[in-house]
């Protein structure tokens, strides 16, 4: 068996959660404040996600480079993946009012979005 021990990033509380698994499998989740905690916890254990934030290249204006978010989380396994489809991406300048960059992610990584293919999509910051 096996403890882990995480803090809850989901509010500002920040729960002391304890873990025990078995087998790569939750068997109990304690501490949290909230159910968001207990989902976290589970989540966090089998397999973490995270939201991606970077820059992709900007042509045509006065700055080299954009800001962009993900839409959603991708599995942090999968984010070397990600980045490099991000690495490709290019926006042509002006970029404004903060349009919305599709970005077509690879279908192993967006198997594992619970967003449809097409909404999987980059913010761009207004200012560029």
């Amino acid at each position: 068996m096996e403890d882990r021990e995480l803090v809850c990033v989901c509010c500002p509380r920040g729960c002391r959660i304890h873990v025990q698994m078995e087998d790569g499998k939750v068997l109990s989740v304690a501490g949290n404040s909230c159910p968001k905690g207990d989902a976290y916890a589970r989540q966090e254990c089998i397999r973490p996600m995270r939201i991606l934030t970077t820059t992709v290249r900007a042509e045509g204006g006065i700055h080299r480079v954009c800001p962009v978010i993900s839409a959603s989380e991708i599995p942090l396994d999968l984010m070397k993946e990600a980045m490099d489809e991000v690495r490709t991406a290019k926006v042509t300048a002006p970029v404004w009012p903060a349009p919305v960059l599709p970005w077509s992610l690879p279908a192993r990584l967006s198997a594992h979005n619970p967003l449809p293919q097409e909404k999987m999509m980059h913010r761009c910051a207004s200012s560029f």
